[in-house]
């Protein structure tokens, strides 16, 4: 007797599941999806990826954010070429998530000053 499987998820409903781990996830220390992989492309143009932390997630403006030092090189890479990469992977359920799009540096400016203050 074959095994019933669940049900593949509509669209909709993986959007939803999305959003849903990327709120956890950036709110929870403990959560995989807090230390996703950033990439961007290096100043010799090949790939540069690291672990950040993720700090917040704005799920009707589709941003998600995280926190560097100004001084770190991917400041430069990211002004340089603001395209990147992100990659989010649970172990026990095997979910990967890798999203694309355009990253804006904030250092001196009301959206940096609000984001430094919702850390302390």
């Amino acid at each position: 007797m074959k095994e019933a499987r669940d049900p593949i998820p509509s669209l909709a409903e993986l959007y939803e599941d999305v959003w849903f781990r990327l709120s956890n996830a950036a709110s929870r220390a403990r959560d995989e999806w807090h230390l996703p992989v950033l990439a961007t492309t290096g100043s010799s143009g090949y790939p540069e990826a690291r672990v950040v932390v993720l700090r917040s997630v704005d799920r009707s403006s589709r941003l998600i954010n995280c926190h560097t030092d100004a001084r770190s090189p991917k400041v430069k890479e990211i002004c340089e070429s603001p395209l990147a990469s992100w990659v989010f992977y649970e172990r026990e359920s095997r979910v990967q998530l890798r999203l694309g799009g355009a990253t804006t540096v904030h250092t001196t400016d009301e959206v940096a000053d609000a984001s430094w203050a919702a850390t302390e």
